[in-house]
């Protein structure tokens, strides 16, 4: 009998985003933070002052958050008692959102695409800034990859006739805070038995329309289907298979291993 294992491998890739100055300004009542601006984006947040001293005041300077985030505040204006009005802003990472609080509401600053910059953002009505909150975008992305199994193929699987054999549904989880593209390839190793090569690419993964897609041997990579390649959290589930008819002249006990492997890069917006 043979026996197929596949192992499931994940990359984390650096990516970039371009800029631009697009913005768009709302009020909400109350106190939202970025999961309440958008929910599932992904994004980080820093809020100034910070929460962990209620004793400090608004003032300008450089302020650091999770993941290498710097955001300087300069450019202020003042009201006379010494409340903060408005102010500029510039980061290192891309800042997706700038949540601005005063009175009993706030102004939320929306940079489409995100920027690293902005000037003359105040609380609603001008009132005096509570706080600030930056929900900026790391520019990382990681995928993980998961949910296939061991094939293990007998004498029987192969005299009812089956040219294909399951190895379980692959579970690809992608979090992205720029535009990117995701790849699939495979790489593998004989294990124990024959070496002999293949015949073509043997595995492939079924894509929500029903189509099967052939998964490349690396260093040749094929577009993962399904995905919308747009800043965020995404999840999709692909059947795969093996085609024994193009795994060579093998033998039984033979056991080969396969990785398949799924990346992402960053890409224009």
């Amino acid at each position: 009998m043979k026996r197929i294992a596949v192992w499931l491998a994940f990359l984390l890739v650096w990516g970039g985003v371009s800029l631009g100055c697009g913005v768009t300004v709302e009020e909400i009542h109350g106190n939202p933070d970025c999961s309440d601006v958008c929910l599932g984006c992904g994004y980080s947040q820093l809020k100034v002052p910070s929460d962990d001293d209620p004793n400090q005041t608004l003032q300008e300077g450089t302020f650091y958050g999770p993941e290498g985030f710097e955001v300087t505040i300069y450019n202020a204006t003042w009201k006379d008692s010494n409340e903060m009005v408005s102010f500029d802003w510039s980061s290192n990472f891309p800042v997706k959102v700038v949540i601005v609080k005063g009175g009993p509401s706030a102004n939320v600053y929306y940079f489409d695409p995100p920027a690293t910059s902005g000037s003359g953002l105040k609380a609603p009505k001008c009132k005096g800034i509570s706080h600030i909150i930056f929900c900026y975008c790391p520019p990382i992305q990681w995928v993980i990859v998961s949910g296939l199994s061991d094939l293990e193929i007998t004498q029987l699987f192969i005299g009812q006739g089956n040219r294909y054999g399951s190895l379980g549904t692959l579970r690809v989880v992608i979090v992205s805070c720029v535009n990117y593209t995701a790849s699939v390839c495979y790489t593998y190793t004989v294990v124990s038995g024959s070496t002999s090569p293949f015949t073509g690419d043997p595995l492939s993964l079924q894509a929500n329309s029903g189509t099967w897609y052939t998964i490349p041997e690396y260093p040749s990579s094929t577009t993962l289907p399904d995905f919308t390649g747009h800043p965020g959290i995404e999840i999709r589930f692909y059947p795969v298979r093996v085609d024994l008819s193009l795994l060579g002249d093998r033998d039984a006990g033979d056991v080969i291993q396969f990785t398949v492997h799924v990346t992402v890069s960053a890409s224009s917006p």
